[in-house]
């Protein structure tokens, strides 16, 4: 109901994919005056939408897939800040790699420890906390289905928890204490102040350890539900291991190391999925020492893990023009 005399403002934001980004359209301000009530229509029967994606097996298997997808697609910028580029950005704070090119803007903040309150140093925060509105959806809506299978309702809620983990690993430990968003509902996180870093971890650990308990130890198909045949699995679905991973990464953070060794000592021993073969195939797809990867979905050159380039030294040596 809408009493006369108020004046309303909506605001319609679409995104229009393109190719690897968005655009952002703001679309017309109305200002409502003497109305009596506000009249909703129901989303089309025929379209997908939150009221019924996560209905039906493959719609709901398609928003997590939609997740890699989008991570694998802004790999291919070397200095994008994505979630898929953060190794980059971190590696050069932490002065594992050398930065020729000290004009860059968005680079030579981390490499000097300098970052700056406005763009790009926090291009991050706003990549990343979209992804946490996805995974929020996705976890929302699952748990509220009565009509998914329940192995594939358990895979994709364990799914879902291990990338908000994943999420909030990386920005708690770029920006410290940050805003704990765990829901879709606006009216909640309109006014949500920072939390400390400490409750953040507290939720990264609650996560992956429902994650653990939800995911397949065996890497699924596309249906997340058929597992690979042995020698031939494709590591791109989040198992069990891969929160186990995160896990043991995140108790050495907290020092927790007793969780830390039991974490990473149920990795290392499972020998028929991880092991450590030859340098000439360690790098290669679907590699023994793989956790979890994300499957390329662009063509060409630099097009996927794109920071990799960084990696290789052009036969005259380091030159700045690679990055």
């Amino acid at each position: 109901m809408i009493e006369n005399n108020i004046n309303m403002l909506n605001r319609y934001i679409l995104y229009a994919n393109k190719g690897a980004g968005f655009t952002l359209l703001l679309i017309a301000v109305v200002s409502f005056f003497g109305c009596k009530k506000l009249v909703e229509a129901d989303s089309p029967p025929t379209s997908i939408n939150t009221a019924n994606v996560y209905q039906n097996d493959a719609t709901a298997i398609s928003v997590l897939n939609g997740i890699y997808a989008n991570l694998s697609n802004n790999d291919a910028n070397l200095t994008a800040t994505t979630l898929p580029a953060v190794s980059l950005y971190c590696s050069l704070s932490a002065d594992e790699l050398t930065l020729f090119n000290l004009n860059d803007p968005n680079l030579i903040q981390y490499y000097q420890n300098s970052l700056s309150p406005v763009l790009p140093s926090t291009g991050f925060w706003s990549s990343i906390y979209p992804i946490i509105f996805i995974a929020n959806s996705a976890i929302e809506g699952i748990t509220a289905s009565q009509t998914l299978t329940v192995s594939v309702k358990q895979e994709l809620l364990g799914e879902a928890k291990f990338i908000r983990a994943y999420c909030y690993f990386y920005l708690t430990n770029m920006y410290g204490n940050i805003p704990l968003v765990t829901t879709t509902d606006y009216k909640t996180t309109v006014t949500l102040a920072r939390s400390l870093q400490s409750g953040i971890y507290i939720q990264i650990v609650q996560d992956l350890n429902d994650a653990k308990n939800l995911l397949s130890p065996n890497y699924l198909q596309s249906d997340a539900v058929t597992p690979y045949p042995a020698g031939l699995q494709q590591r791109i679905r989040p198992t069990k291991w891969a929160a186990e991973a995160l896990l043991a990464r995140i108790y050495l953070y907290i020092n927790d190391f007793a969780n830390a060794e039991a974490a990473a000592t149920d990795i290392i021993q499972n020998r028929s999925l991880f092991n450590l073969g030859s340098l000439s195939v360690a790098f290669k797809m679907n590699s023994s020492e793989t956790i979890w990867s994300l499957q390329p979905v662009n063509n060409g050159t630099k097009s996927n893990t794109g920071e990799g380039a960084i990696f290789i030294l052009p036969s005259t040596g380091p030159n700045y023009k690679q990055f």
